[in-house]
């Protein structure tokens, strides 16, 4: 699998760099919030209204920093990945198709047991 999919770590990459940021910052502060609210808001209030209400302001300074945080993390580790997933030099014959993409074995270093 490794051979016929070259450069699997980009891809890898990728997806890690898109879901970390969100389920390590983002998702918390979401859930968090949603908590705080849903518990004690009232019938008619708006959304911010309540969140407004029941969270001090310094807490929503860090909620909002952050969240801040994450999204920058995510945008600037998603376009690197993904602007090495598209690098048309990370593509290449897999070596099993083309034996000359394979590594050369260096002329310093001997086979297994010396041969």
């Amino acid at each position: 699998m490794a051979e016929t999919i070259p450069h699997f770590g980009a891809i890898l990459s990728f997806i890690g760099s898109s879901t970390v940021s969100i389920l390590g910052f983002i998702l918390p502060v979401v859930c968090y919030i949603m908590i705080k609210v849903q518990s004690t808001q009232l019938v008619d209030e708006r959304f911010f209204d309540t969140v407004l209400r029941v969270l001090p302001k310094w807490d929503i300074a860090l909620l909002i920093l952050s969240l801040a945080v994450g999204l920058f993390g995510a945008l600037a580790s998603s376009y690197s990945s993904f602007s090495d997933l598209v690098n048309p030099q990370s593509y290449v014959k897999p070596c099993w198709l083309d034996p000359s993409s394979a590594d050369p074995i260096p002329e310093n270093k001997t086979l297994l047991w010396g041969y």
